[in-house]
């Protein structure tokens, strides 16, 4: 449970302000820890998600530095997002996708929340 509570505050950690202080290396480190927790990744998975999460972490960096309009970053965010997902979850095994969809699902409720806030 504490493993979902780590992958889960990953939205919120990646909003905080020293985020940009952080290299895309240091972002996929951490990614690829709380997900080997949550998802309980054997090594050769390990592998192969660690180098997932550091060509998106990398993508994202080149994005943040972008000058686009917020509703194209945003669809630039979202279609980033869907492909890696599905490039995850092509390493993973059918219980293991199971509970990365739920995990992505949860963040993406969490975001929306947020956002309502924002709002308000």
């Amino acid at each position: 449970m504490f493993c979902l509570g780590a992958l889960l505050a990953l939205p919120t950690f990646a909003q905080r302000p020293d985020r940009e202080k952080m290299t895309p290396e240091e972002v996929a480190k951490r990614q690829t820890q709380m997900m080997k927790d949550s998802l309980q990744l054997d090594e050769k998975q390990l592998a192969k998600v660690d180098a997932i999460n550091l060509e998106y972490a990398k993508k994202m960096m080149e994005l943040r530095e972008k000058d686009l309009p917020q509703a194209e970053r945003m669809q630039e965010l979202q279609v980033m997002q869907t492909n890696k997902e599905y490039e995850i979850k092509k390493c993973l095994n059918k219980e293991q996708a199971k509970r990365y969809q739920k995990i992505q699902e949860a963040m993406r409720a969490r975001r929306q929340d947020r956002r309502k806030d924002k709002e308000n």
